[in-house]
This record gives structure tokens, sequence and C-alpha cells, in this order.
């Protein structure tokens, strides 16, 4: 990292701070996340065993394919 930081500074390049968290590179916009969430949407759980539950049964109907 500090190589790194020394070349850009010798290129008389800036950098631009990065919030240490940003929506637009949530974990969960990936392609895996995509399908069970919009298999899940609309339905609201009243424990974490029912979330649970809803996503194993959203894997056992998903074709094998998609894995």
């Amino acid at each position: 990292a500090h190589a790194t930081c020394q070349e850009i500074s010798n290129l008389g390049w800036k950098t631009m701070l990065q919030p240490p968290y940003s929506p637009d590179l949530a974990p969960s916009d990936f392609h895996l996340f995509g399908p069970p969430k919009d298999g899940l949407r609309g339905h609201h759980f009243e424990t974490d065993a029912d979330v649970k539950c809803a996503v194993r049964e959203w894997v056992k109907k998903t074709d094998n394919a998609f894995f």
C-alpha cells in the first residue's frame, strides 16, 4: 500500500475518499442473492427461524442449474 501511495504521489494524481460503506457495493446485490430476495419479497417473518425455513424451501424449489 505504501508503494502504491508513493507512486500516486509521484504521478501527481489526487485520490478521492470513499465512504466506509456504500450501498452500491452491498453484497446482497450480487447474482447469487438477487433471486432469493425476489422469492422472499413481500413476505413478513416473525423470527429468524422463519426466515431460515423460507430460504431452505426456496433452495429446494430452485433448479440445480442455478447453483
